[in-house]
């Protein structure tokens, strides 16, 4: 088995706004994210404890909220649910656009998901945990977390090859 992962590797995901888009305002989405986008990097910039110190991160991610299964049922009903593709694909380019100014990398679920969006309607009605949106996210949150470069993996797949014959 191949092993790509540098040991210095520090990387922490952040993900805001599938659950605020339901009956949130934008201008509270925004200023909520920005606030919890700083909140992070101000604990690692002055570490008050040596676990702090030791964990800052090497890469941040923020991961936009998903497209969002069109449901028509009970539940989204009941809350008064209000997200809606082009609320939520608005506010990913906003959350974007916010993520990036403060330093961090952007990994876009709204476009990976997407052209998933019926898919979540035959299992939990709002994840997309048993589709094909998966193997992208993960493999853009491997790639902009510098896990796995490709000339690393690539060597470390012929060294495993070269190691079997």
């Amino acid at each position: 088995m191949h092993t790509c992962f540098p040991s210095s590797a520090h990387v922490l995901l952040c993900t805001q706004g599938a659950h605020h888009s339901s009956d949130d305002t934008t201008s509270n989405f925004i200023a909520k994210l920005t606030s919890v986008l700083t909140s992070i990097q101000s604990c690692f910039s002055s570490p008050t404890s040596n676990f702090s110190a030791n964990l800052t991160p090497s890469h941040l991610i923020y991961l936009t909220q998903p497209a969002e299964p069109p449901r028509q049922d009970e539940y989204v009903r009941n809350i008064n649910d209000h997200r809606t593709n082009i609320r939520q694909q608005h506010w990913a380019e906003l959350a974007s656009a916010v993520a990036l100014e403060n330093g961090w990398s952007v990994v876009d679920q709204f476009a990976l998901t997407q052209p998933y969006v019926w898919e979540p309607l035959n299992t939990d009605m709002a994840h997309f945990l048993a589709t094909d949106a998966m193997d992208p996210i993960v493999d853009e949150v491997i790639d902009k977390a510098g896990l796995c470069p490709d000339d690393q993996f690539e060597k470390s797949v012929m060294m495993e090859l070269s190691a079997s014959t």
